[in-house]
């Protein structure tokens, strides 16, 4: 599916990560499954694009970019990678799926990515 993904600058850029929005509903552990209820925040569980993990362990820092941001939020769409972190989350429901129920698990996500993943946004 084709995803719309915000990435902002800000002034303290590159001490500071960029913000980081995905406006395409998802059922992922590590995203908050419905944009529109968590508006104008980054809604990504994602250690690299947090503020308050600047300069710690798998945290920003000055030394990585835009690609590295990209690259690992990519990495997070392959559930049976790395990046996927069942036990930190922004969406516990789909944890609890992700960990107990994986086939339940891919069939929403296959599904609510159907409808809204599109070529359009």
């Amino acid at each position: 599916g084709k995803y719309k993904l915000e990435i902002l600058f800000g002034k303290n850029y590159p001490y500071k990560p960029p913000y980081v929005r995905l406006h395409t509903p998802i059922w992922h552990p590590n995203f908050w499954p419905n944009p529109k209820e968590y508006p104008n925040k980054r809604n990504i569980c994602l250690a690299l694009v947090d503020n308050d993990l600047v300069g710690k362990h798998d945290g920003w820092s000055p030394a990585k970019n835009i690609i590295t941001v990209v690259y690992s939020i990519l990495a997070m769409f392959n559930i049976e990678g790395a990046y996927v972190n069942p036990k930190d989350v922004f969406n516990k429901k789909a944890a609890l799926e992700f960990l107990n129920d994986k086939k339940k698990f891919i069939k929403k996500a296959t599904s609510i990515s159907k409808k809204y993943a599109k070529s359009f946004w």
